[in-house]
């Protein structure tokens, strides 16, 4: 439950700065909080697991697959 709260509240940010109800640097400190929890390994595979097995919107999937990808290089 907690991989999907973290995974819930990335997509609510990101759709609210698509509405325009949200500035861009609340949106990096979202960012950037879910880049720190794919620090470890075990968060990272279950989010991209879970990202494509629930109903998560195509944007929101794109940019978990980029800060995860990217946090595996740095970390292995």
């Amino acid at each position: 439950m907690f991989i999907y709260s973290e995974l819930d509240n990335l997509e609510y940010i990101l759709e609210k700065r698509c509405l325009g109800y949200v500035e861009l640097d609340l949106v990096g400190r979202a960012l950037q909080h879910f880049e720190e929890r794919c620090k470890e390994k075990e968060f990272r595979d279950a989010a991209l697991r879970l990202v494509n097995s629930a109903g998560y919107k195509r944007g929101t999937k794109h940019v978990v697959k980029r800060i995860v990808n990217w946090r595996a290089l740095i970390h292995n």
